[in-house]
């Protein structure tokens, strides 16, 4: 799920795993794909979405997981990643991407791009974060033994190779948007 064309409207999205195509909808429902089905990785990587670059579309990125090197997008489309590719994770780590920090822009687990007009996140600032969540997984049930474990990872927050600098670039800016007639 996502946001593919940058309207403010989270919308559907699948990919299949044995060729790695792409089928994205701007809107909820049956139907054929709004952007042309293509294809970006390789068959069994695992797709993230999120909007690496702050524009506010999301867009894609696969993760080989034999290396756990992930190679994000800017667009949706084929092409070369517009990210560096970067290794991240440990061997059986799940690839995940989200809003972290309840920011407009998505942090992959490896770092962050610069958020909306807010300071940048660091590892120190991770960590209560990190702490509220193992709580609530042990408060819901999750096995003991894969919350110590989970507990006892390491939580590194770098910047992503091409991503913006906001100390140098000045906070990411929205498209403005044009409401009514």
């Amino acid at each position: 799920m996502g946001d593919w064309d940058g309207d403010g409207t989270t919308t559907l999205g699948v990919v299949d795993p044995k060729t790695e195509t792409w089928s994205l909808k701007n809107s909820i429902g049956p139907g054929a794909p709004d952007i042309a089905p293509f294809r970006y990785g390789s068959p069994g990587w695992a797709p993230v979405v999120g909007d690496w670059d702050g524009d506010g579309t999301t867009t894609i990125g696969v993760v080989d997981p034999a290396t756990l090197t992930w190679h994000l997008r800017n667009s949706n489309s084929p092409g070369a990643p517009d990210i560096a590719p970067f290794a991240y994770g440990s061997p059986g780590s799940q690839p995940v991407a989200g809003y972290w920090n309840g920011r407009e822009v998505a942090l992959v687990a490896a770092g962050s791009s610069a958020a909306l007009a807010s300071p940048p996140v660091d590892s120190a600032a991770v960590q209560p974060i990190v702490a509220a969540a193992l709580t609530r997984l042990a408060d819901s049930g999750v096995d003991a033994g894969m919350v110590k474990q989970l507990a006892g990872t390491q939580v590194v927050v770098q910047p992503l190779s091409g991503q913006r600098d906001p100390a140098r670039d000045g906070p990411a800016r929205r498209p403005e948007r044009h409401w009514g007639g």
